[in-house]
C-alpha cells in the first residue's frame, strides 16, 4: 500500500478535450489509474513495470499498451519504455507544492528519476510551478500589508491614519484653512 492516503483529481478531467478525445473507456480508466495508484508520488513521475499495471488492472498486456498508447498520443502522460516511469503531464497545475517542505520533498523525488528525458520535464514543470507558487505568496503579503494599513487608517481618527505631522493634532488638521478654505 502506498503512504499516500489520497490523490487529487480535479472535476476538471471530465471537460478536459484531450480526455474526451480518448477512444475507448479503457483508455480513461487506466488514466485514472495513473493519477490515482498507489505507486504515483508528489512528482507525478514514478516507475511503473507494465506487469504491475496488468495487474491492479486485470487487463491483458495489450490491451494496456494500446491504453497507455493512446495517452502517449493524447500528451496526457509521457513514458521511457527503458526506465519503466510514468510521467502525468500537466500533473502540477492540480498537484502544485503547498509549502517549502512539499516542495523539497517533491524536488527529492524529481531527482530520483531514472530517466533522464522525463527527469528534466519534470524538473522545469516543478520549478515553474514553485515560482508560481512563490509569486502568489507574494502577492498574498502585498495584499495582506495593504488590508492592514487601510484598517489601521480606518480605525484612527477622521481617517489621518496614526502618523501625524509633527507638530500637528486633530484639532489643527480639522481647520477651515488645513481642509483648504481659506
Amino acid at each position: 500500500m502506498s503512504a499516500r492516503e489520497f490523490s487529487k483529481v480535479s472535476p476538471a478531467v471530465w471537460r478536459s478535450g484531450r480526455f474526451r478525445r480518448l477512444s475507448g473507456q479503457m483508455s480513461k480508466q487506466v488514466y485514472l489509474y495513473f493519477i490515482t495508484n498507489s505507486h504515483v508520488n508528489s512528482a507525478g513521475c514514478y516507475p511503473l513495470p507494465d506487469l504491475y499495471a496488468c495487474a491492479d488492472l486485470d487487463c491483458e498486456a495489450e490491451v494496456y499498451t494500446a491504453a497507455r498508447d493512446e495517452l502517449l498520443a493524447g500528451e496526457l502522460i509521457d513514458h521511457d519504455p527503458d526506465t519503466a516511469e510514468i510521467l502525468i503531464e500537466r500533473w502540477f497545475r492540480h498537484n502544485p507544492p503547498m509549502n517549502p517542505n512539499h516542495y523539497k520533498g517533491t524536488s527529492k523525488l524529481v531527482s530520483e528519476v531514472e530517466s533522464d528525458r522525463l527527469r528534466e520535464k519534470a524538473e522545469e514543470a516543478l520549478s515553474e510551478a514553485w515560482q508560481a507558487y512563490q509569486k502568489r505568496k507574494e502577492e498574498d503579503e502585498t495584499r495582506r500589508q495593504i488590508e492592514a494599513a487601510q484598517k489601521e487608517a480606518a480605525k484612527s481618527p477622521r481617517g489621518y491614519g496614526t502618523l501625524q505631522p509633527v507638530g500637528a493634532s486633530s484639532y489643527l488638521l480639522n481647520t477651515r484653512h488645513m481642509k483648504g478654505g481659506g
